[in-house]
């Protein structure tokens, strides 16, 4: 088959609109979650930012100290990221269970170090 055969074929044959193809709402979820998970993460490391100037820690054991926040609190650390950042951001002092916890988290990543 010849290419002029194949264009022949292709235009006797409707192409589909991309609505309709089978998977697209997958591919569309897939993509909305990629860029949920894009602005978590910024947000996390914002967070990881305030605990590190708060704790004088390195990144590593800021984010063990939001995942003992986490444990500690059961809730996600995706969650927990904005919270400590519109606190901060308010002018609000965090409370000092979220303040316990995150020192628990990041002294106990930093003798794991030792």
């Amino acid at each position: 088959m010849d290419i002029s055969q194949t264009r022949h074929n292709e235009r006797q044959a409707p192409a589909r609109a991309p609505e309709t193809l089978p998977g697209n709402e997958i591919l569309e979820k897939q993509i909305t979650d990629l860029r949920t998970a894009l602005i978590a993460r910024d947000v996390i490391g914002q967070a990881k930012g305030v605990i590190r100037i708060l704790f004088q820690c390195d990144e590593d054991a800021a984010f063990a100290g939001l995942v003992q926040l986490s444990q500690d609190s059961h809730c996600r650390v995706a969650q927990l990221a904005p919270m400590i950042l519109d606190m901060v951001s308010n002018g609000q002092a965090l409370a000092q269970v979220t303040m316990s916890s995150l020192k628990r988290g990041v002294e106990t990543h930093q003798r794991s170090q030792v």
